[in-house]
């Protein structure tokens, strides 16, 4: 049983994780649309949902890193971009989460998996232009670290919804004659 793979437990579990990572994604996205939209116009209640489907994604992106490409153009830099790029994704749905869930330390998060992935894209960008990559960084791969970079930025610098500050107008207060 030992001699049937080579590969570790992880490196296992990335491969598995990694080949199913868009459907997983989609799915949990969906998830966490219809629970954000819930947490806004309703009075419901959505903050465990939220806090697994984004646990999940989190966990699902952290797993991928340990996949192992079998494409020969991946070197160890392209190895290292793909481990920086799946631990900043998970990273910065953490700091989504937190940011959503009004919990200290997001911003930490969201400051550094943010810049992690920014410079990932450039430099995965600039590389792609020299190499014709086809198993781990193609165009999906590309708009998922851009979305996530980007709305991990946005969300550094948005306002918790705690601290967001709020005018209330009052009714002026009418006199009865008597």
């Amino acid at each position: 049983m030992k001699n049937k793979s080579k590969e570790g437990f992880a490196a296992r579990q990335g491969n598995w994780i990694f080949g199913r990572l868009e459907k997983i994604e989609s799915n949990l996205a969906m998830v966490i649309s219809i629970g954000i939209l819930l947490k806004m116009f309703s009075d419901m209640s959505v903050d465990f949902i939220l806090l697994l489907a984004f646990s999940a994604l989190s966990i699902s992106y952290f797993l991928s890193a340990f996949a192992i490409s079998r494409d020969k153009n991946c070197g160890a830099i392209e190895k290292f971009i793909h481990l920086l790029v799946s631990w900043g994704c998970s990273v910065s749905v953490n700091g989504i989460m937190f940011w959503m869930m009004n919990w200290q330390g997001y911003q930490g998060m969201l400051q550094l998996s943010s810049i992690a992935l920014i410079i990932s894209l450039v430099v995965l960008l600039f590389l792609k232009k020299k190499k014709n990559y086809t198993e781990w960084f193609n165009e999906r791969y590309l708009i998922r670290l851009g979305v996530i970079g980007v709305i991990g930025i946005v969300m550094y610098f948005l306002p918790v919804q705690g601290e967001v500050k709020s005018v209330q107008i009052e009714k002026p207060q009418v006199e009865q004659s008597e």
